[in-house]
């Protein structure tokens, strides 16, 4: 089933003290996807975070949301969940916290507030905090608060600045389990993470920030490394393939797709090579990222 498109980034640039942060910048976020914004520190990540929930304004291009345009539709963010710089009155509980946040979105009956917060509270694994004040909260339970500061406003969208960070393995289970339920309500969700592997686990495609612009908008490549020995090796017949390595009867090739895989072994069989031992390794999205930056 085709998932219709939610957001739109269509040449989006973004001036900053007299420096074009970003520019010419396009890409679509469809109904209840996960994306992971990646980049370099200082790539832009945060910016265009900022510039889509209405923090920053921006001087190129346009965004949409359902087909409105941002600048002229700021009601629009309301409906967004946001987890940027998180802010809290740290003499109160998480509980009074969330409340507040609640009363003043004005969304949801009195009567139900204890209710909402309470299931928020339990997504997160906070419920058995909620009466502690937030100044005795560790940093990892504060990001969560953050999360569920998000959740709770989160409507139509869902926007997160480097959720994973300060977060222990258990933290970040709690924080991915979360996202990917909310994704799954039909709510499409960002986020930018310098957590590669999380970032591979969760999400349906990334996009790459470099050099102010998106040097990739797609899915998550499946890359395998091939080591063979073979008996012989016929250089010529690999012409086609763009990553391989030679090392006197050794062959190293990177793969990116099922097919590609298929015809790089029948091209050793049909052209009378022998496969002696074979090697391979699935390459992360490390190498994907590093791969792209240069």
């Amino acid at each position: 089933m085709n998932k219709s498109i939610f957001l739109k980034a269509i040449d989006f640039g973004k001036i900053y003290c007299g420096k074009k942060v970003l520019s010419d910048v396009n890409f679509e976020i469809k109904e209840g996807e996960i994306i992971g914004l990646l980049g370099k520190n200082g790539a832009g990540k945060s910016t265009l975070l900022k510039a889509i929930t209405g923090i920053h304004p921006y001087e190129q291009g346009t965004i949409e949301v359902n087909g409105k345009e941002l600048k002229s539709n700021y009601e629009l963010v309301k409906d967004f969940g946001v987890l940027i710089e998180s802010n809290f009155l740290n003499y109160l509980t998480g509980y009074e916290n969330l409340k507040l946040l609640l009363q003043l979105d004005e969304k949801i009956e009195n009567e139900k507030l204890d209710e909402e917060i309470d299931r928020i509270l339990e997504i997160v694994e906070l419920k058995d905090a909620k009466k502690k004040k937030v100044k005795d909260y560790s940093y990892g339970m504060k990001q969560r608060l953050g999360l569920a500061q998000a959740l709770l406003t989160s409507k139509t969208f869902t926007v997160l600045d480097e959720p994973f960070l300060g977060l222990d393995p258990i933290g970040k289970d709690i924080v991915k389990k979360a996202i990917s339920n909310k994704a799954k309500e039909g709510v499409p969700i960002i986020f930018s993470s310098h957590d590669l592997d999380d970032v591979a686990e969760i999400c349906d495609h990334i996009i790459l920030i470099k050099d102010g612009t998106v040097s990739y908008d797609g899915p998550m490549k499946k890359r395998i490394e091939f080591r063979l020995i073979l008996d012989k090796v016929k250089k010529d017949v690999f012409s086609g393939y763009k990553n391989i390595q030679f090392e006197d009867n050794n062959v190293i090739c990177l793969l990116d797709e099922d097919e590609l895989v298929n015809d790089f072994l029948s091209c050793i069989i049909n052209n009378d090579m022998k496969i002696i031992e074979i090697e391979t390794n699935d390459r992360s999205l490390v190498d994907m990222f590093y791969e792209e930056l240069k």
